[in-house]
């Protein structure tokens, strides 16, 4: 019996087939390159005429970018260039099988960054670059200072847990089923967070919808009571729609914050974690014409 690595060396017994998994929320596709179908344990791979680049490093050591090639019409690029909105993830994980051997290689795991035709229209052209390098990427410190919290909402600096409450035992997720929807649109019934409480009106601005069905997230822009201190259904406008959200959906709604300490204390009783300054000084008596700020009241 061979291994992988022989049967790669081998001018005789060398067989490879590579095929490739695509997903995306909870869509999978799953392409074998070449004119057959391969079969993967109970898994099938469909014969597509796809291509791929190749996979290497360059001098400096870094990992380069996988080049994936699939036609136009195929089922990929048709979702990556609807109504402008791709998919927030979509992951290539490529695949090496030696038909002698039997064995299985993973060449390369990474997520779609863009996505490009050809002149003839033809082909579409995905890069891919490895995950691995993109953590290994280095990030500059930098130090920003305001009055502002610069800290992600939920983040490790922010603190605050999406499943947790604030002190008013109000939970900052909502699991609600979609009422109406029209474009970046939709109506749902906030029903975690009662009428008279004072964060009601902007309790998800700046907050996100999730579409469970897919796992795609988008952020609110603005809330709109439709009927404020008697109903609890509202209108939500995001920053860009979900494609494939439609009426009957379960959604996740988390609360948004304004980033300032007024809500980072009323809304999450969060003030200790706090990153901005809110008493930061405009002007010095040692600078004519203080820090360049504008005053802001």
């Amino acid at each position: 019996m061979t291994t992988f690595a022989e049967d790669e060396a081998s001018a005789e017994d060398s067989e490879p087939r590579e095929f490739c998994d695509i997903t995306y929320g909870d869509v999978e596709h799953r392409i074998a390159f070449g004119i057959r179908d391969l079969q993967v344990d109970s898994v099938l791979y469909t014969a597509t005429p796809a291509a791929r680049g190749e996979v290497g490093v360059n001098a400096s050591g870094d990992t380069r970018e996988l080049v994936l090639t699939l036609p136009i019409d195929h089922a990929l690029p048709t979702r990556y260039t609807q109504q402008g909105i791709p998919p927030k993830k979509i992951t290539v994980t490529l695949w090496r099988k030696q038909v002698v051997s039997g064995e299985i290689e993973r060449l390369w795991v990474g997520d779609i960054t863009s996505m490009a035709c050809d002149d003839k229209g033809t082909e579409a052209t995905f890069r891919v670059p490895s995950r691995a390098g993109e953590m290994l990427l280095r990030v500059i410190p930098n130090v920003t200072v305001g009055r502002n919290c610069p800290h992600i909402l939920y983040d490790t600096m922010c603190r605050i847990e999406r499943a947790g409450s604030n002190p008013d035992a109000i939970p900052y997720m909502l699991t609600t089923t979609v009422l109406h929807v029209s474009g970046r649109d939709i109506r749902v019934e906030l029903s975690n967070v009662p009428a008279a409480d004072a964060n009601r009106a902007e309790w998800a601005v700046n907050g996100e919808v999730v579409h469970v069905a897919t796992g795609e997230r988008m952020t609110i822009r603005t809330q709109t009571d439709l009927n404020p201190g008697v109903s609890m259904v509202c209108d939500l406008s995001m920053q860009m729609q979900i494609v494939g959200l439609v009426v009957g959906d379960d959604v996740e709604i988390y609360a948004g914050c304004m980033y300032d300490v007024e809500t980072c204390r009323d809304k999450f009783d969060n003030r200790l974690n706090f990153g901005g300054f809110p008493h930061i000084r405009t002007s010095t008596p040692f600078l004519a014409q203080g820090y360049g700020l504008r005053e802001i009241t």
